[in-house]
């Protein structure tokens, strides 16, 4: 993954500003990330849940795309230094990407640490019928 250093720093230097699994959308032009809506997410009745603000970030993607950002993916965040992906995690992922288009056949989800101001790139790849999700390495430019 590509991403802009001040996209980078905004998400690392904001996301300890709400409640511990909130997340975001990830926008990209030209295959770099260059746009990042915050979501505090709405919520739930379940512990350590990310679940989107899906109206309000829907919303996002329209303006996005009248600018013609693209939909890149979606990070959330984990504490204690937790850097891989749950098992419902990966379930999340799947029903994201395959309600998605085929055109669109990867989105990128990922981690970001709050304590170490780290994040943690996992890339979700539809491929024959199949995802495969890896961790991937992030460019930052």
């Amino acid at each position: 993954m590509i991403i802009h250093k001040v996209i980078l720093d905004y998400i690392v230097n904001n996301v300890s500003k709400f409640p511990p699994e909130m997340g975001g959308i990830l926008g990209s032009k030209n295959k770099i990330i260059c746009q990042v809506e915050l979501d505090k997410g709405i919520e739930n009745n379940l512990l350590c849940n990310y679940t989107p603000d899906v109206d309000k970030l829907n919303g996002v993607l329209e303006k996005w795309q009248q600018a013609d950002i693209l939909f890149a993916g979606i990070f959330h965040t984990h504490f204690h230094g937790v850097r891989t992906l749950s098992d419902e995690d990966k379930k999340y992922i799947n029903a994201i990407l395959n309600a998605m288009p085929e055109s669109l056949d990867s989105l990128y989800f990922p981690i970001v640490l709050p304590e170490t101001k780290q994040m943690i790139v996992y890339l979700a790849k539809r491929y024959e019928g199949k995802i495969e999700i890896i961790e991937e390495m992030m460019e930052i430019r």
